[in-house]
């Protein structure tokens, strides 16, 4: 699952939990994952998402994703 690394929680914080949805095709072993979140101030903030397995809690991502977020 991907979860949030790093974040400034006065400009941006995550909206609810992130949602699975499962592959349109049977038998395809991916699906896409939403996490949304919600502009709290203005200013901007690295967000940065690790993916790893949700009962792993000490160990490094097996990947990360990171963007700049710009809230006017």
């Amino acid at each position: 699952a991907w979860t949030v690394i790093e974040i400034d929680e006065s400009i941006l914080v995550q909206d609810g939990e992130s949602v699975y949805n499962e592959p349109s095709e049977p038998g395809i072993a991916s699906g896409t994952e939403t996490l949304r979140f919600k502009a709290i101030g203005p200013g901007k903030t690295t967000l940065k998402l690790g993916y790893r397995r949700a009962w792993e809690t000490n160990v490094l991502p097996i990947d990360t994703y990171e963007l700049e977020v710009t809230v006017e």
